[in-house]
């Protein structure tokens, strides 16, 4: 068996009619019961962020990031992919 433990934060503001910016952050804390080693496939840290600009209903030009930090492969932890940084 295994536990899961974590948070999410969410934010969005729209400053005017043309600029728009939201966010998400989550934490999760996956963890055998047995052993209290992490969970395989699952990262522990991700954030997204989203920039709007522009009329909405007419055009617009979104940028995004997306973070995703480091997942275990196998139990134990031996094989890891890297964190990595997707920008749009």
């Amino acid at each position: 068996s295994a536990t899961a433990d974590g948070f999410e934060l969410v934010a969005s503001l729209d400053w005017t009619k043309w600029l728009g910016i939201s966010a998400n952050y989550t934490r999760t804390d996956s963890r055998r019961a047995t052993t209290g080693e992490r969970l395989p496939g699952q990262a522990r840290d991700e954030t997204f962020v989203r920039l709007l600009v522009g009329p909405e209903e007419r055009w617009k030009l979104i940028a995004e990031l997306e973070r995703v930090g480091e997942i275990l492969v196998n139990e134990g932890g031996s094989r890891r992919l890297p964190a990595r940084e997707v920008w749009n």
